[in-house]
């Protein structure tokens, strides 16, 4: 069993040089971040629910806060993985038990660290906001579009995050429909 978990393991990454890069992404893992990553079961036990590991040689040390019920979402989220010049961006289960709502934060020191409102009722729309999130041009902080209340549902509005701490700050304006937000930012459908 030991050995088919490192087969799965190692056949999800592959290294180039000093960085990693997920197969079928353009983008290395940002320098002075942790990486490679991988899913793995939470409990080590082969069953479900996943987390995101991060690798380190032979050694796997379980990202806290990252939690996925299927092995299929646990890949979707690693493969949508956006990275920034301060820390990789991942959506992960808002409760922490593997299923929806779903929360993006970032990976900081070893942990998963969450933007408060940032949550979304799929984990394809939540990887729709990692990938909208428009970067400051230093890439200390962003903006989205996001529940007001933090329940994925309307109203929305537009959120500033610190990629520093990931402190966010709520906008003024609200609006009835994601889309109509994301079109105030810029972000066509």
């Amino acid at each position: 069993m030991k050995y088919r978990i490192w087969i799965v393991l190692f056949g999800m990454l592959f290294q180039t040089s000093s960085q990693a890069q997920w197969l079928g992404s353009e983008e290395p893992v940002a320098s002075g971040s942790p990486g490679p990553f991988a899913c793995v079961p939470a409990h080590r036990d082969g069953r479900n629910p996943y987390a995101l590991a991060l690798l380190s040689g032979i050694q796997t040390t379980l990202i806290p806060g990252t939690s996925y019920q299927r092995m299929e979402e646990c890949t979707q989220a690693m493969d949508a993985l956006r990275n920034t010049p301060l820390s990789p961006l991942l959506c992960t289960s808002r409760d922490r038990d593997g299923r929806g709502p779903w929360i993006l934060g970032m990976i900081q020191n070893g942990r998963h660290v969450r933007f408060d409102r940032a949550v979304s009722t799929s984990l394809g729309s939540c990887i729709k906001m990692s990938q909208d999130l428009i970067l400051s041009d230093d890439g200390k902080s962003g903006i989205y579009c996001s529940s007001k209340n933090g329940s994925g549902l309307g109203p929305y509005a537009i959120m500033g995050v610190d990629l520093e701490t990931g402190t966010v700050q709520i906008g003024g304006s609200f609006f009835s429909e994601l889309s109509k937000c994301n079109r105030n930012l810029g972000i066509l459908p």
